[in-house]
């Protein structure tokens, strides 16, 4: 690295950075054959419990270019040329997007301090969905843990200026129906299964708070589900606790510690963020860009039977089967076509520090690389 170089650093979001078996060196997240053929999974392996096929993950480069699912390749060029305006070398900082947020700051921290020691000048920070959302965390509080944490802004003492996109503040409701129905990427149903997405340490941080995960009942009465207390996973047999996984009555135990402990350290993360301004930040050069004007899952409605106590409804096919007389769009909401308008709004401390804040109409990864977006990141990074 040449003397007084500067740094730009891209965060990636849910998804955005490759898993790899570090015995085999095999990219499990994600290859196109991997999805179409393969039976691996990306459960995380949870302490104490047996998951099949939970194991060990590395995480690798920024995906940019995978058939089945958005990836960063374009924006990876875009943010080279940014870069190269700069006089910046571009760095990415991959996630582990199954686990807690704080484990994503400490590596964006210990980015910084690596490019430090090499003698980097100005470093500049551009983030997107749960990167942006651990991003906000380490501007904000650092590295610390979420308890006892004080508001330093040390981390964005660290960097010239930073842009935050698209970011899931006030939590994915979609996540609770992901975590029930699972999601397909091709062939390979264990890949993101219910289970693996119940084992990871990050679904817990990243749903709303009780009496803002709500769905409807067939009436279309709004009801909380309550996810903030681990109580109500085990009592309505939700996620790790659904007995067709084959961990009950085994592990309940395990499992229940291991779900509480993450309810209440995604409690605590969330009441930091969205905690008023205390401190004001020695500067106030961070960007915001927001994507709404798009259909975005919500509240999905809740047929509850004796027969099919967990039988939730999200899919137009559901609603054709189950529910005729109700439309399935009545799950959307305004927001970028993954996070909703009301949980991508800027935390209130950042407007108090004086965060620059765009809205566009858009979707949820082109927000970012789109051509006006793009211009905003240049016109603030040049400012």
């Amino acid at each position: 690295m040449s003397i007084r170089e500067n740094a730009l650093i891209f965060i990636p979001g849910y998804y955005g950075s490759e898993l790899i078996d570090p015995k085999t060196g095999k990219v499990i997240w994600i290859t196109a054959q991997e999805a179409l053929l393969g039976r691996d999974t990306v459960a995380w392996p949870i302490p104490g419990v047996e998951i099949p096929g939970a194991r060990a993950l590395e995480v690798g480069n920024l995906i940019e270019q995978v058939s089945i699912v958005s990836a960063y390749g374009f924006l990876k060029k875009k943010l080279q040329t940014i870069a190269g305006d700069l006089q910046a070398k571009l760095h990415v900082v991959s996630l582990d997007w199954r686990r807690d947020p704080l484990e994503g700051a400490r590596r964006i921290d210990r980015k910084i301090t690596e490019l430090r020691a090499h003698n980097v000048k100005d470093i500049y920070l551009v983030s997107h969905s749960l990167g942006s959302a651990t991003c906000a965390y380490y501007l904000r509080y650092g590295t610390q843990d979420y308890f006892g944490a004080q508001e330093t802004w040390d981390g964005l003492s660290q960097v010239k200026k930073a842009v935050l996109s698209a970011a899931p503040f006030g939590g994915l409701m979609v996540l609770f129906r992901n975590l029930m129905k699972g999601i397909s990427r091709g062939g390979n149903k264990n890949l993101l299964s219910p289970l693996a997405i119940s084992s990871f340490e990050s679904t817990y941080y990243l749903l709303p708070k009780t009496g803002q995960d709500l769905v409807f009942t067939p009436d279309l009465e709004s009801v909380s589900l309550g996810l903030s207390d681990p109580e109500s996973w085990r009592k309505n047999r939700w996620g790790l606790f659904d007995e067709k996984n084959g961990l009950i009555p085994r592990f309940e135990k395990e499992i229940y510690d291991y779900v509480k402990l993450h309810i209440g350290r995604g409690n605590r993360y969330r009441e930091l963020m969205e905690a008023p301004l205390k401190n004001r930040p020695a500067h106030d050069h961070v960007l915001y860009i927001q994507a709404t004007g798009r259909p975005t899952v919500e509240k999905g409605v809740w047929k509850y039977s004796p027969e099919r106590p967990n039988h939730f409804l999200y899919y137009e096919h559901e609603f054709k089967k189950d529910l005729k007389n109700r439309r399935a769009d009545l799950v959307y909401v305004d927001g970028d076509g993954t996070v909703p308008t009301h949980s991508s709004q800027l935390p209130t401390a950042f407007q108090q520090a004086g965060t620059r804040w765009v809205r566009v109409v858009d979707e949820h990864l082109s927000c970012l690389q789109s051509n006006s977006s793009l211009f905003e990141i240049q016109k603030f990074f040049h400012r």
